[in-house]
């Protein structure tokens, strides 16, 4: 069977909802705009979902004059990085950013309840790839650890099969999504390729508490699910849960849904 794109999202503010896009480019830190933005608490450390379910209601979508913030009922910011540097910190590794305005900031603490502040990537350069995985020249943006997330409609479709209410694949905030492919075959690909770009598939991906919540309102509809059933398929030897898979780039380029995808064998 032939595989495609079946959809792009990139994600402007780590954390907050993502944009489903027809095309996108692909940049050696992954999807133009993605996870350029950060909200970082008082001390520096990036906020997540994990800290936060609220962050699910906020959206931000990019504009020539920065980044503007919206939540019902709350109204809307414009959020523009001309502060000072920040050194954010993610996952223990500090990384340079510039601070939003004020206002964006206050906005967002108003937003979310606790003191926070946004910030922006000061250099895309600056952020290595999970160091051991790593290849010379990876980089990322304030993503967790790799630039992409590469997952299959058809190992959701596999993980519904054993719920009793479907899960939508926004849970698992992916970047690209593949049609074609048997459940799970991800798992046996080192790379995919489209007409306008390269993906190595560096390692699964560890899932966490963010893919139980609800991505339109960060709230829990089914308690621990679809964690718990997938913990109950996808657990590997040391314990972590995983879905899909994290990828960097190796050819850049434009790719669009419904381009063909070649899957190389690992």
């Amino acid at each position: 069977m032939t595989l495609s794109v079946a959809a792009l999202s990139y994600y402007p503010v780590k954390g907050l909802r993502g944009i489903d896009v027809t095309e996108a480019t692909v940049e050696q830190q992954g999807l133009q705009g993605d996870r350029r933005w950060a909200v970082l608490r008082m001390d520096g450390v990036v906020l997540t979902q994990r800290d936060l379910p609220a962050m699910a209601r906020i959206d931000a979508v990019p504009e020539r004059a920065g980044l503007r913030l919206e939540c019902t009922g709350f109204g809307g910011v414009v959020a523009v990085a001309e502060g000072e540097a920040v050194t954010a910190v993610v996952w223990r590794t500090p990384v340079p950013t510039v601070a939003a305005d004020d206002a964006a900031s206050a906005w967002l603490s108003r937003v979310l309840g606790v003191a926070c502040r946004l910030v922006h990537m000061a250099d895309p350069e600056a952020r290595l790839v999970t160091p051991d995985l790593a290849r010379r020249g990876d980089t990322v943006s304030l993503a967790d650890g790799f630039p992409l997330l590469v997952v299959t409609s058809a190992s959701l479709a596999a993980v519904n099969d054993r719920l009793a209410q479907d899960m939508s694949m926004a849970r698992f905030r992916p970047n690209l999504v593949v049609d074609g492919a048997a459940a799970w075959a991800e798992d046996g690909w080192g790379w995919v390729e489209t007409p306008g770009a390269r993906l190595r598939l560096a390692s699964a991906c560890a899932r966490c508490k963010v893919i139980t919540l609800d991505q339109r309102d960060g709230t829990m509809p089914v308690r621990m699910e679809p964690l718990r059933t997938l913990g109950q398929i996808r657990r590997e030897g040391d314990g972590q849960v995983t879905f899909g898979w994290n990828a960097v780039p190796e050819r850049l380029g434009v790719v669009r849904v419904g381009d063909t995808i070649c899957a190389e064998p690992r």
